[in-house]
């Protein structure tokens, strides 16, 4: 009917469903969280892990402040380090170096290695010398006084002890970094300053002994004051010896046989020169003594 008609014009149309549109990219769900295996900073055994150059500060690294590398004498470039479980550090160079040291060593020319150490051996030998030359230049001193003699050997061992010391350490500062060419200078100076101390130590000792053993001032004058002048000099020698070969392009290693033949000459030098300076400026108001219980008197017609 008409009503009807009229009532269903009126009556309201449904509204359409919207249609379902894609969720947003914040609305998706996201990938499951992975449980670790293994807790926070910990490391997997039996694997090596590369440290990453953002856990550790950059520092611009000058060829002053590398540590001197003995085989090629120029400062040892830096090198990536991994970290094993052990919570060490390790180069990945390392088993290579080794293996190709083994190597080396078992596979190695033995004659190669017999020319290269003969010929620093022979070298010093001739050298060494010189030392006799210069014993025999002061012939007179040595046949007037035996006491001169008796104490040499003492006199040039403690030189070399002394040189060897100082040789030893400037190596290892070498070796670790700690001496280059902005710290050398303060490194000589300290030695300079370590050796006179101990020069004054052991001329004290020295003059000691040779009181001790019944022999007369003036020895005991000259051998006290020869040590102190050798041990002071054999500290700074010993010092500068390495870095001389550095400068050189010598491996620094051969400082330690060289500072043994070096204050072997010196220490016969300043010896023969010291004593020489002290009998001579001692003798005209003093007898000589040859040995503990044993005098001769210098005076006309006596013996």
């Amino acid at each position: 009917t008409l009503s009807a008609k009229i009532s269903h014009k009126l009556k309201p149309k449904p509204r359409p469903k919207p249609k379902p549109s894609s969720p947003r990219a914040s609305d998706r769900p996201g990938p499951l969280p992975t449980v670790p295996p293994f807790p926070k900073g910990a490391l997997a055994p039996g694997r090596n892990y590369k440290m990453s150059s953002r856990s550790r500060p950059r520092r611009r690294t000058r060829d002053a402040d590398r540590p001197y590398d003995p085989e090629t004498n120029s400062p040892k470039p830096l090198r990536r380090i991994l970290t094993h479980p052990g919570g060490g550090i390790e180069n990945p160079n390392h088993t290579r170096n080794d293996d190709k040291h083994e190597k080396d060593t078992r596979e190695g020319s033995f004659a190669a290695t017999f020319r290269s150490r003969g010929t620093v051996l022979v070298t010093l030998m001739v050298v060494q010398s010189l030392s006799g030359m210069i014993l025999g230049s002061f012939e007179g001193l040595i046949q007037d006084h035996v006491v001169v003699t008796l104490f040499l050997t003492m006199l040039v061992g403690a030189g070399g002890n002394a040189g060897n010391q100082s040789t030893v350490n400037v190596i290892r500062g070498l070796a670790t970094g700690e001496i280059n060419p902005r710290t050398r200078w303060s490194i000589l100076l300290r030695e300079c300053k370590l050796g006179l101390g101990l020069g004054l130590l052991l001329c004290g000792v020295a003059f000691l002994r040779v009181v001790l053993w019944g022999y007369d001032m003036a020895s005991a004058v000259a051998i006290g004051t020869a040590s102190l002048v050798i041990v002071s000099i054999s500290a700074v020698v010993g010092a500068a010896l390495p870095l001389a070969f550095v400068e050189c392009g010598i491996d620094a290693a051969h400082a330690g046989p060289a500072i043994q033949v070096a204050m072997d000459i010196i220490g016969v030098t300043c010896t023969c020169i010291i004593c020489s300076f002290v009998f001579t400026l001692f003798a005209p108001g003093m007898d000589a003594v040859d040995g503990p219980g044993e005098e001769t008197m210098l005076t006309e017609g006596v013996i």
